[in-house]
């Protein structure tokens, strides 16, 4: 288990393992339907950002029956009113003309209306096929001049489908739709008509545009009904209404030819008191929803298109891509929320992780192809938010390791740096081993066990922690890290553990430690006025300083760890604190004695007063290496103090 929590804390291993459970979890809800709704609602926004085809006039024109229509030539409108209608287009030469109203009443002017109907095959009567169905008149049924007006309405009662072409199995019927009837009409003329698409059998072309047939599971759409053959609507790419003329102004002949001569006409009622409307997604363009013949007309004016080759139906994109597309934006978001570091960082990767996935979706619409949006938005949302909540567990992970490793040895000054840099020299949630170049130095004071056989158990912890508050805070103020503490003795780091590996750094640190020796010796003579006042002993300190490479890591079991460096740097240096320590005892009147390894010298320059004694021989070493005492700082250099930077 904890092998597992380790290699869970990589960033890698994190962003992965949450873009997995997100991607899967988001999936699944999407082919549940549970975002069917707000897809088809994102779609018809994406809609609305589509601008007009270039160079193109629509050759749709509406004959509407309006209310005053109505009250003129009252309701129904005869067959013998109509039949002057078409008799006065005619004449005015248009491709084809559609009439999206029923003539499913034996009405007067029936045999005028069948004779001018007869004589114009470029006119195409309506029909309802599906729910409550409503049959053509008789003198039509034998010819191709029918269209079915069925529509099919979304769960949200919005019109975003056209259904082209329907059929009977049983008797392998079937039948087209009022505005590919009258298209199809109308593109007559130029020998364009339907045929197989070459790349799907079951799919059919205008020229050489494809139209797909929708399919129960394209884009948003969740288990849809797919009957027949239906196309996705693209309304016009937002095209302003079609050019609109009343039935009064055909009947008394208001109307120039050249309006109507050569286009696709389409006659419906337009009146408030006939109830054929419907909500499409242009609702910021309408008053919420648009007439039948208005919208009959958008999908007549979209196959045209298809046809002249000036725009194309949507490419809906596979199943498999889909999810890709939901991984990405998981995988986006878990990305941005591991990258965490403030709160301003936080806003900006909030606000990235809801924008650059969306932005990415419409612009891929907006080259035709629709992707389901809100199912990629929300997972980018959702990872990300996975991400900053195992950020915020990792943070509070390392900080608590943090202290447990520093806390103890440096202020919380330097372990609010150390926090900052933590980047630098941890690795899953512990130190990372590396390679340091570091000056180490190691402290003990003389006659420390004869001390405590000599005073009270508790005095003697009042003593040496005194003691041992008073060097570690020195240290700290030099920018050194204790990290261990051996009875009266005392380990520091100088350059541990965010790596230094810069001349100045290393130099920098030499000096630190150096000065920080010094210190600690000034703090031993007050320390020992202070304990003579109080009847306890007075010490002397052995001071080892090395600089060099070391290992530094933490150590210890997974209850208990400790950050520390290893290596012949740091042994060198405890064998300069405890190089011929009994002469040091009993001879010297100095409180203090500071020996140095040659690489240490090499990095004070002249800031110091130092007697070399020669190449010794240490306890350990097979080499004798030269030793050098500091003995006091020079009177005009200043204790330039450094903390972690």
């Amino acid at each position: 288990m904890r092998k597992l929590k380790q290699y869970f804390e990589h960033r890698a291993v994190a962003v992965l393992l949450i873009t997995i459970v997100v991607a899967i979890s988001v999936d699944l809800l999407r082919k549940s339907g549970l975002f069917e709704v707000y897809e088809l609602q994102t779609y018809d926004r994406l809609l609305e950002t589509q601008t007009r085809p270039h160079n193109y006039e629509s050759p749709v024109v509406l004959i509407t029956v309006n209310e005053s229509d109505l009250q003129r030539f009252q309701y129904p409108i005869s067959d013998a009113i109509l039949a002057i209608a078409l008799t006065n287009l005619e004449a005015m030469h248009p491709r084809s003309i559609g009439i999206d109203i029923f003539r499913d009443l034996q009405l007067d002017g029936r045999e005028k209306l069948a004779s001018v109907i007869s004589r114009n095959r470029n006119i195409v009567l309506i029909e309802k096929i599906l729910d409550d169905a409503i049959a053509a008149p008789a003198f039509v049924q034998s010819t191709d001049q029918i269209g079915f007006a069925d529509l099919k309405q979304d769960i949200d009662n919005i019109i975003r489908r056209s259904i082209l072409i329907l059929w009977d199995s049983e008797s392998n019927t079937h039948y087209f739709s009022l505005p590919l009837q009258v298209t199809l009409e109308f593109l007559r003329t130029e020998n364009i008509t339907l045929s197989p698409a070459p790349e799907n059998a079951d799919w059919i072309r205008l020229a050489d545009t494809t139209l797909p047939k929708f399919a129960s599971n394209d884009g948003g759409y969740r288990k849809a009904d797919d009957g027949g053959y239906q196309l996705l609507m693209d309304f016009g790419f937002g095209t302003n209404p079609f050019p609109q003329y009343t039935l009064a102004d055909i009947i008394d002949s208001k109307i120039m030819a050249e309006k109507i001569d050569g286009k696709l006409v389409l006659i419906g009622s337009t009146s408030a008191s006939i109830q054929d409307r419907y909500e499409i997604p242009y609702s910021s363009q309408y008053t919420g929803t648009i007439y039948g013949v208005e919208l009959q007309a958008h999908v007549a004016d979209q196959l045209v298109r298809h046809a002249w080759g000036i725009s194309k139906p949507l490419t809906i994109l596979s199943e498999g891509f889909e999810t890709f597309c939901i991984a990405i934006g998981a995988l986006l978001g878990a990305i941005l929320g591991s990258q965490i570091r403030s709160i301003t960082m936080l806003f900006m990767a909030a606000v990235a992780s809801l924008i650059i996935p969306a932005v990415t979706l419409a612009a891929i619409f907006k080259i035709g192809y629709w992707l389901p949006v809100v199912s990629p938005v929300l997972a980018c949302f959702t990872s990300f938010g996975a991400a900053i909540i195992w950020v915020l567990v990792k943070n509070h992970s390392e900080r608590r390791l943090i202290m447990q490793l520093f806390g103890t040895y440096v202020s919380s000054e330097v372990a609010n740096v150390l926090w900052e840099k933590r980047d630098q020299f941890l690795e899953g949630g512990r130190p990372r081993p590396e390679k340091l170049f570091v000056t180490v130095m190691i402290t003990d004071l003389k006659g420390y066990t004869s001390s405590m056989e000599q005073i009270d158990p508790a005095k003697i912890m009042d003593w040496i922690n005194s003691y041992m508050s008073a060097m570690t805070r020195i240290v700290e103020e030099h920018g050194g890290i204790v990290d261990d503490y051996a009875g009266d003795g005392l380990k520091a780091n100088f350059g541990v553990p965010v790596p230094c590996l810069d001349p100045e750094s290393v130099k920098r640190n030499a000096i630190n430690a150096v000065n920080c020796a010094l210190s600690m010796a000034k703090k031993l003579s007050s320390l020992n006025q202070h304990w003579a006042a109080l009847q306890l002993p007075t010490e002397q300190i052995r001071i080892g300083i090395c600089t060099g490479a070391v290992i530094a890591g933490s150590i210890g079991s997974s209850k208990r760890m400790a950050y520390t460096t290893i290596g012949n740097t740091v042994n060198t240096a405890g064998r300069l604190e405890s190089y011929q320590k009994d002469k040091f005892n009993e001879n010297s009147e100095h409180l203090s004695r500071i020996l140095i390894c040659e690489s240490t010298r090499q990095h004070l320059g002249s800031d110091f007063r130092i007697k070399c004694l020669g190449k010794q021989q240490l306890r350990g070493k097979y080499k004798p290496i030269k030793i050098y005492h500091v003995l006091h700082k020079n009177r005009d250099q200043p204790d330039n103090r450094t903390s972690i930077k």
